[in-house]
């Protein structure tokens, strides 16, 4: 299906989205 670069990107893209999520979570718990 993909190539080395391709795949490569989507595991790039996929850590920066949890990065991004587990900053979400943590300004919620600071707020609360």
């Amino acid at each position: 299906m993909f190539g080395k670069g391709g795949l490569g990107n989507l595991m790039k893209q996929a850590q920066q989205m949890q990065e991004k999520m587990q900053k979400c979570r943590k300004r919620l718990r600071s707020w609360k």
